[in-house]
């Protein structure tokens, strides 16, 4: 008996191609006509399951009635995409027309093809996320501070120059600094750090101060990037500072003494006296002596160490006790040689000393002059900048060069006089 044959399933209608299954293809065909084909051929695509296939067949129709009824002027293909289009979008509150638009202007900014567009938009949102669940950069920001306090001990002057920078851009930026610390551009930071900072020095501490905080939030998560390093140092010109005068140093050593019935000052500054000696011939900086004691004073070795504690670098060192500082630190008794070499009340013993020996409000103090001085007469009478930068604590021999020696002025004779200011009769106070 002659078999039957199998009714021809209707065009547009997905049917299984059991051949293709057992491939593993796909293997849902669909029958299209050359009157619903783009080509005006015959076509048969294949889909992965019948609802695919099924939805494929409906958008088909869809945009063959609406480019038959005249609604809109495309292609079969064109039609079939917009409704794809649409389907897609359904439910997400945005338009294709928006959708075009958006991918028109990564276009317009250089995004071409269709994966550097996808791989933009994983980016993003990427960035999205990390601004969603990032703090504000006031609170990273504190945050910083915080862990600097109390992980990694940061020292207390640090600290307060830290907090004093971050408070004045709450002050003058506060709309930077609610803004999410993940979301920041390095266009904004130089925007805000011009704003809340007066000169292209105070902008530079700032952009190196404040990369510390993105480097935290790189850590915790909340941004994937530190804008500060996209910023460029800006080209400062250091202020030239004179060394003193070895007048100058002398008037400053002598006026460590008890006040005499004309000063205006009648405190007894003789005990500030081993302080300011260190700070003229060994060039320590003010926050290093403050950390010194007299047990770091090795007058066999002739060194002065500065611990690691006490550096401001971290890092420990020995400075050399020159024949001029060994005859002012010996005017101490040794029974006196205890405990912290700064005296009580420093800060305001210091400043009497300088008023006293002619500076003021008239003629202000120079900030860093003694280790300005110190390292100019050094390289005057040695030339050796290895031995300098180890004396002094720089990590760098080209800052050394660059700001803290001036020899501008300087003559040998100068510089003789100057190692050679040792204490006389007239300086043996009582300490």
């Amino acid at each position: 008996m002659e078999e039957k044959r199998k009714k021809k399933a209707a065009p547009l209608t997905p049917v299984k191609d059991v051949s293709r299954e057992k491939m593993g293809k796909a293997c849902w065909r669909l029958s299209i006509p050359a009157s619903f084909s783009e080509s005006g051929k015959r076509e048969q695509r294949f889909y992965p399951s019948y609802k695919k296939a099924l939805a494929a067949a409906g958008e088909i129709k869809l945009g063959k009635v609406a480019v038959d009824a005249g609604i809109v002027e495309l292609t079969q293909a064109q039609a079939v995409e917009a409704l794809s289009a649409l389907d897609i979008l359904e439910g997400s509150g945005i338009g294709l027309v928006d959708a075009c638009r958006l991918v028109k202007r990564m276009q317009e900014a250089g995004i071409g093809d269709i994966a550097e567009i996808e791989h933009a938009f994983k980016l993003g949102a990427a960035q999205i996320r990390h601004e969603k669940k990032s703090p504000s950069w006031s609170e990273a920001a504190w945050e910083m501070v915080r862990v600097k306090e109390k992980i990694t001990r940061r020292r207390e002057r640090t600290l307060q120059q830290i907090r004093y920078m971050i408070r004045r851009m709450e002050k003058r930026c506060p709309d930077f600094c609610v803004r999410p610390i993940g979301g920041i551009t390095g266009e904004e930071c130089r925007e805000a750090f011009g704003r809340a900072f007066d000169s292209p020095i105070q902008q530079d501490k700032a952009r190196v101060v404040f990369s510390g905080v993105w480097t935290l939030a790189m850590k915790r998560g909340w941004a994937l990037s530190n804008p500060t390093r996209m910023l460029d140092a800006l080209k400062t010109q250091e202020r030239e500072i004179r060394a003193l005068t070895p007048e100058e140093v002398e008037r400053l050593l002598l006026a460590c003494r008890p006040p005499l019935p004309d000063d205006s000052s009648q405190l007894d500054l003789t005990s500030v006296q081993p302080a300011v000696a260190i700070l003229v011939f060994a060039g320590i900086r003010p926050e290093e002596l403050m950390r010194l004691t007299w047990e770091d004073v090795s007058f066999e070795d002739g060194v002065i160490t500065v611990r690691a504690a006490a550096s401001k670098t971290g890092g420990a060192r020995h400075v050399t006790i020159c024949e001029a500082l060994r005859a002012w630190l010996s005017l101490v008794p040794e029974k006196a040689r205890k405990g912290a070499i700064v005296p009580e009340y420093w800060r305001s013993r210091w400043e009497a000393v300088r008023n006293r020996a002619g500076w003021g409000k008239k003629k202000p103090w120079p900030k860093d002059v003694l280790r300005h001085t110190f390292a100019s007469y050094h390289a005057k009478t040695y030339a050796d900048f290895g031995k300098l930068q180890m004396e002094m604590g720089h990590r760098s021999a080209e800052l050394l060069r660059n700001r803290y020696t001036n020899m501008a002025g300087l003559t040998g004779e100068m510089v003789r006089r100057f190692w050679k200011l040792m204490p006389n009769d007239s300086h043996l106070f009582v300490f």
